[in-house]
């Protein structure tokens, strides 16, 4: 999905040296991703750390491994404008994602945004999906 890049590859007088110095993110293939915030514990402090996750199975990855010392706190959702049908790359906050299994017994991720449902690459529009499983937000137990 992506190539980190250490050193200055950016040719152009519309920068300065500063700028070339500094590494950055390319994303080359228009697929959606996750941007995550999460909190880690360095010593006796938490620090927030941000996350691009190119792939659902690398985001059930990460939401299983959480534990007292690396917590998501948020996932933004962000979608080429062919999949949001805005014509423009889009962000928007995760309230939800989860998985269930549709009428041929597949999996199917369902990724909840304040105005739509997403899945795979475009807008939730199957019915009479089952067996939902969330993975985040993670429930809490409720402490008696």
């Amino acid at each position: 999905m992506s190539k980190n890049h250490e050193g200055p590859t950016i040719i152009s007088s519309l920068f300065n040296a500063d700028f070339l110095g500094r590494p950055y993110m390319r994303q080359t293939v228009m697929i959606p991703w996750f941007y995550l915030e999460a909190r880690v514990r360095y010593g006796n402090e938490f620090v927030g750390e941000m996350l691009m996750v190119s792939s659902f199975d690398a985001l059930k990855d990460i939401l299983k491994v959480q534990h007292e010392s690396f917590r998501v706190h948020s996932i933004q959702y962000v979608t080429p404008g062919f999949v949001n049908e805005t014509g423009q790359w889009k962000m928007e906050p995760l309230l939800e994602a989860s998985e269930a299994t549709n009428q041929q017994g597949e999996r199917v991720p369902l990724f909840k945004v304040p105005d739509r449902t997403y899945t795979h690459l475009g807008v939730n529009t199957e019915v009479n999906l089952k067996s939902v499983k969330v993975l985040f937000p993670a429930v809490k137990k409720k402490r008696d």
